[in-house]
């Protein structure tokens, strides 16, 4: 699976953070992280890519996951987003 998670910085560094704890998970076959890019004609927005790959059982080669990894991912957006927000609310 490949993602583009595009945010401010500190948004993408959270989402950065997490697909990096995924690497010893027992599910995860491998994690590759690139460094962040600067979207193009913006000053606030950077970009990620993250590839991933989920192996069917935990700790066990083979196919791919392929089930449950999209419904995983908006999750982890979406909490990644809430706790950026939380953390400024929480700074003011």
């Amino acid at each position: 699976m490949e993602i583009r998670v595009i945010g401010r910085k500190e948004e993408c560094e959270t989402a950065k953070q997490y697909y990096d704890s995924l690497r010893s998970h027992p599910q995860t076959r491998s994690v590759s992280i690139s460094t962040f890019y600067p979207c193009r004609g913006s000053a606030e927005l950077f970009r990620v890519y993250i590839k991933i790959e989920y192996y069917d059982e935990p700790g066990a080669g083979g196919e791919v996951k392929r089930t449950d990894a999209t419904a995983l991912d908006k999750r982890t957006i979406n909490n990644a987003h809430v706790s950026v927000i939380r953390k400024r609310s929480s700074q003011t």
